[in-house]
């Protein structure tokens, strides 16, 4: 009793030293140890402070490669500020020391300010949480404070041998690991750890709807933000973990007899090297394999243990409630695969397209669990007509572009909408604002297009427009934030409109962000009943996938 009691006196006398006048150079004291705020020059001669670096989990080096992430050791002095620190990149850069997140406020010494948390995107391979990747200059303001956490990607993050000993989804349990640093430690730094949003665009989204089913992150927010992505993505899910680890020891020249010879060389391996490999691997898998039925080294199921993230089929999931209930926005660009139009892209495409023209069942949802047979070859070749007409090969960029973005975004993520809104405020979107900035000329706005409104570029120049639409983005997404609603008032700067969750009764209602913001309802996308039809009359229960 005594001890808690001390605890609790120590906490108070922290909270009360941090809540004291803060601005450049202020020293904070954490749990851990003591940081240090850095002063921001943000837009329009607005000022706000960050500080940068702060570790949340031990250096996953050593026998802790490929491990659980565990709790960060306090630390003597003052962290230095470092607001560039990546995980291991494919190409090499970074660090397997990385285990860090930054902070941003107007104020830290302010409190109960709702706390905005990004998971970033990149395929599960790449990306960080740096403030050269995301400049949070459009979102930060009164009452907000905006967390960018890292997490191990590629092999480093997610190589599973699907066993005890390699169960994989590191990068998962570091997100979880960096959430309950943030329950800890944010009321320190002026946050309140009741309102905490997570938020994350495609890898990061589908981050943020693993960690909505996982029951280790159970209380660890209280909304959630799915940007381009969700767990019923066939790219968010990982289908031959084992087959693909022991690849990637091949290509390193390891002869791994079991999980624990595997795991054992590739700790004799350098980070640079292990990245090396995953690099060429990741690569031939793109061509030589079929990239309709997944990404190699991302999230998979495990078995239940102490650490495990996840444990349940999405799907399942979602239909039984079996998740974390949460409001959230979930939404997409209006033409995710836009970048298949690029005419730099055309060789690989049309080799992928000649490849499924000559094998109809590749096309074939996986998530459908159909067995090699003749219906599953009808219904490629049913597919295929839909989108391509007789022949696949011969199908255009604008139809090769509506075919990925249905089948890899469109559908699973208006079937995840669809399957939460029966049971929580769930607030739907389409982006459709190219801007004035846009890098190609074809048609559509594409996968990612939306981040440059939402975190601030300071290598483009943005228009009246331009600002325009970022503004509306930033209000929505903080507004969320803080009262649940992106539209909690009527706002003339969000031209009046009234976002209202999508339900089954309004033909779930989205908003169409563009320079006229609009509510719309009814089919998000053409082809929405013929994709929704193909498991209804097709699929295998159970499902994983959509």
């Amino acid at each position: 009793m005594f001890i808690q009691f001390a605890l609790l006196i120590l906490v108070i006398g922290i909270v009360s030293i941090n809540s004291q006048q803060i601005g450049d150079g202020s020293v904070l004291y954490l749990k851990d140890g003591q940081v240090q705020v850095q002063k921001i020059q943000g837009l329009n001669n607005m000022v706000y402070y960050g500080i940068g670096g702060i570790p949340f989990g031990k250096a996953p080096v050593g026998d802790l490669r490929f491990q659980p992430p565990q709790k960060c050791e306090p630390w003597t002095g003052i962290n230095k500020n470092d607001f560039t620190l990546k995980c291991v990149q494919p190409n090499g850069d970074g660090h397997e020391d990385c285990l860090k997140l930054n902070a941003y406020s107007t104020d830290f010494g302010v409190p109960n300010q709702a706390v905005l948390v990004w998971i970033y995107g990149g395929a599960f391979a790449s990306g960080s949480g740096s403030f050269s990747s995301f400049n949070p200059a459009f979102l930060i303001g009164p009452g907000v404070l905006i967390v960018a956490i890292n997490y191990r990607v590629g092999a480093f993050g997610f190589l599973s041998t699907e066993d005890s000993i390699l169960p994989g989804n590191m990068g998962i349990k570091d997100q979880i690991l960096a959430l309950q640093w943030i329950q800890n430690n944010i009321e320190l730094l002026g946050g309140d750890p009741k309102n905490v949003t997570i938020f994350g665009e495609s890898a990061g989204a589908a981050s943020v709807s693993f960690l909505t089913i996982s029951s280790a992150a159970k209380g660890l927010f209280q909304r959630a933000i799915m940007q381009s992505g969700t767990s019923l993505c066939t790219w968010a899910r990982y289908f031959n973990a084992k087959h693909n680890a022991y690849a990637l020891a091949t290509e390193l020249g390891i002869v791994a007899y079991n999980s624990q010879s595997l795991l054992d060389g590739l700790n004799t391996r350098t980070a640079s090297a292990i990245a090396a490999a995953y690099t060429t691997y990741r690569y031939a898998y793109w061509v030589l394999g079929n990239p309709l039925e997944g990404i190699n080294f991302a999230p998979t199921i495990e078995p239940e243990s102490y650490h495990a993230a996840i444990t349940k089929k999405s799907f399942e999931s979602l239909k039984n409630g079996d998740y974390n209930i949460v409001p959230t926005i979930i939404g997409r660009t209006s033409q995710e695969a836009a970048l298949a139009q690029d005419p730099k892209l055309s060789a690989i495409v049309t080799l992928l397209l000649t490849k499924y023209n000559a094998n109809p069942t590749s096309v074939v949802p996986i998530g459908l669990n159909m067995p090699l047979s003749l219906k599953k070859n009808n219904l490629g070749l049913n597919i295929q007509s839909e989108y391509f007409g007789l022949l696949m090969a011969l199908g255009t960029p604008a139809n090769t572009a509506q075919f990925v973005s249905d089948f890899m975004f469109n559908r699973p993520i208006y079937v995840s909408e669809l399957a939460m809104s029966y049971r929580e405020n769930v607030f739907s979107y389409i982006f459709n604002y190219r801007g004035s900035n846009i890098s190609y000329a074809y048609p559509g706005v594409g996968h990612g297009d939306e981040l440059k409104f939402l975190f601030y570029d300071p290598t483009i120049t943005y228009d009246g427009t331009d600002l325009q639409v970022a503004k509306s983005m930033a209000l929505f997404w903080t507004n969320f934030a803080k009262f649940g609603s992106p539209t909690p008032v009527s706002d003339p700067e969000l031209q009046n409109i009234n976002w209202v969750p999508a339900t089954v009764s309004n033909n779930m209602s989205y908003c169409w962000i563009d320079a006229e913001l609009k509510m719309m309802s009814g089919p998000s996308f053409q082809r929405q009943q013929y994709n929704l039809d193909l498991y209804q009359n097709n699929g295998i229960p159970p499902f994983d996938i959509i």
